[in-house]
């Protein structure tokens, strides 16, 4: 399955997702059984938080794993309460750089400048995959305001 990752595309197993969510069904709790397979309405199908066909992406923060029934039940039609939680690395919530831009009021582009500059912490990774920024930081820095520094977007330097 190819999703979307802070903006890059990768391939990605549908079992990844439901590992990191445990087998459990994000839309009722419930443990999935890995044994059951579709067309079964208890085997495991992968839910959009935000469906598609209003703004949602295909991006791994966007899918949970979930019963095929319950996915089929909930449609498009989730309210806000039922948002799965950020996803964990190590027991870390984090977010994406593109999500922690949107929250933080930046631009794409100024948010990988910190993150090149290591302004913004991130958990551990290797050089192909996606910044992973702990949700902690990004609530600090909008608890605190963020540093007039960040304000300045490099791009709009002239020579």
């Amino acid at each position: 399955m190819r999703i979307e990752v802070a903006g890059q595309v990768e391939t990605v197993t549908r079992a990844a997702i439901y590992e990191r969510d445990g087998w459990i069904c994000m839309l009722c709790g419930d443990p999935i059984d890995r044994n059951r397979t579709y067309p079964d309405l208890m085997s495991a199908s992968l839910d959009h938080v935000v469906s598609v066909s209003t703004g949602g992406t295909n991006a791994a923060e966007n899918l949970q794993a979930s019963h095929l029934i319950c996915n089929l039940k909930a449609s498009n039609k989730k309210k806000a309460g039922a948002l799965r939680p950020a996803p964990q690395w190590l027991g870390i919530e984090y977010c994406s750089a593109p999500t922690a831009a949107r929250q933080l009021g930046l631009s794409d582009y100024r948010v990988r400048q910190l993150l090149d500059a290591e302004t913004i912490p991130t958990l551990p990774r290797q050089s192909h995959q996606s910044w992973r920024i702990p949700v902690s930081f990004v609530e600090a820095i909008l608890a605190t305001g963020i540093p007039e520094e960040w304000l300045f977007d490099y791009r709009s330097m002239r020579d």
